[in-house]
């Protein structure tokens, strides 16, 4: 590979419009209202967040979205599309459907005054993306330059798995964020394709394994599901304790970074998306699991303080990297 190709990541899955009402005293239980807190609309969905954030990040990768969504009469559907395409984004593998009465994935979050969250998620389109969409696609997968593929599991498991399909066919590196995860739908299959790194928070790693990570030894005892599975690389993250990372016998935690400054804005809504998105950039940029991994913690922890989905760059990063280092 020459020093002027840049490698690729290919991310298919869903683009939503994310809905927020920020800063909401609190989160409602049933049939409660509360008036109060500010209204913002703008690009979400886990894959199309998570492409944003790479293109955003890295220099060293070619990004390409695959999805789908409609021309709704309120033309909802050019936000998440515009927002790619600013970030750097090839959208080439996106099709535009003609409005038919299904709207464009919407998610509706409220997110409270301490950043809580809660997420409805209403797909509308995104639920005939199939494993059709990823076939169209296939030139994608036919670079040679040492291509990532990144799935979440918020996209339809037909996709998936004819994703991870055509990464295995090519010899591409397969990332997973478990973001999106149902109690009721079977991953084995997919579990066990080969996954080079694997990065559930512990909610999520509960529902596959049965195991709550509250410490290293509940972390070891998850590690080893995800190992017998064929998972090479895993990272739980637990809020605001960090993650824990394991690959074969190496095990340690990574904690979360202390952001200095006042901080008036507390939002979860997209941590784990940039964490996700910073190790698969970083991990182009120097193939440094080690020092990707420490980068991605600390972009999780600065988009907490970011209100709604806000791409960092590797200079913010890694200021506040250099400026913990100076406070040691």
């Amino acid at each position: 590979m020459s020093k002027n190709q840049k490698k690729r990541v290919i991310v298919p899955g869903m683009m939503n419009v994310d809905i927020i009402g920020m800063s909401v005293e609190r989160l409602l239980a049933p049939g409660e209202l509360v008036i109060g807190g500010e209204l913002r609309i703008g690009p979400g969905g886990k894959s199309r967040n998570i492409a944003a954030m790479i293109a955003t990040y890295s220099q060293d990768a070619d990004v390409f979205m695959i999805s789908k969504t409609t021309e709704d009469p309120f033309g909802l559907w050019k936000i998440p599309i515009t927002a790619l395409e600013q970030s750097g984004v090839n959208t080439e593998c996106i099709s535009i459907l003609p409005f038919t009465g299904q709207y464009p994935g919407i998610a509706l979050i409220p997110v409270d005054v301490k950043g809580n969250n809660q997420i409805y998620v209403l797909p509308g389109i995104n639920n005939t993306f199939d494993f059709s969409d990823i076939a169209t696609a296939e030139h994608l997968f036919q670079s040679t330059l040492g291509s990532i593929v990144v799935i979440t599991l918020e996209t339809p498991l037909s996709a998936i798995h004819a994703a991870v399909e055509l990464a295995k066919k090519y010899n591409h590196l397969i990332c997973v964020d478990f973001g999106g995860i149902q109690e009721k739908i079977d991953y084995s299959a997919f579990l066990t394709s080969g996954i080079f790194f694997a990065k559930p928070n512990a909610h999520e790693a509960r529902i596959l394994t049965g195991v709550t990570v509250v410490d290293m030894e509940s972390f070891r005892e998850a590690a080893k599901k995800f190992f017998d599975w064929g998972v090479e690389h895993l990272l739980i993250t637990v809020g605001k304790d960090g993650a824990y990372y394991a690959h074969q016998s190496e095990v340690y935690h990574v904690l979360a970074p202390k952001i200095a400054g006042k901080h008036e804005i507390f939002d979860e809504t997209g941590c784990g998306d940039q964490t996700m998105a910073t190790f698969v950039a970083a991990f182009l940029a120097n193939n440094n699991i080690h020092q990707a991994i420490q980068e991605a913690i600390c972009a999780g922890t600065l988009q907490f303080y970011s209100a709604g989905i806000q791409p960092l760059s590797r200079r913010q990063v890694m200021n506040a990297m250099n400026a913990l280092k100076s406070a040691q």
